[in-house]
């Protein structure tokens, strides 16, 4: 008798432990999967943001060279006449704006004589 109740015995406490293992692994699982998700979504969510800050110092940084070129535009439709004084209106206008590097006008070749081609 004491056969048939060691054997009961260990057969209840093999499958307590099988219970108990499937049991923490289905819990390990779940928590690992709900863990990935809600991270992979706050870096999606994180990454989103800053590209949108990123587009956004963009646009402004962009409408500001906009606006400076077009008010260059104007200056130097005004002294097309005098070659230097385009130069100086120009060059006043880089110091105004840290964030343009330089500014270029073209002209014909022999456009103005005294200035060669």
């Amino acid at each position: 008798m004491s056969k048939r109740f060691h054997s009961f015995h260990h057969r209840l406490t093999r499958r307590i432990v099988i219970a108990l293992a499937l049991t923490l692994i289905i819990i390990n699982a779940s928590i690992y999967y709900l863990s990935d998700y809600a991270m992979t979504n706050m870096l999606e969510n994180t990454f989103r943001n800053l590209l949108e800050v990123e587009s956004q110092s963009l646009r402004t940084l962009l409408t500001t060279v906009e606006s400076s070129s077009r008010n260059s535009i104007d200056d130097v439709e005004y002294w097309i006449d005098n070659p230097d004084e385009i130069l100086n209106v120009l060059a006043d206008e880089l110091q105004m704006n840290p964030n343009i590097k330089a500014f270029a006008v073209a002209f014909e070749p022999n456009y103005f004589q005294e200035k060669g081609r």
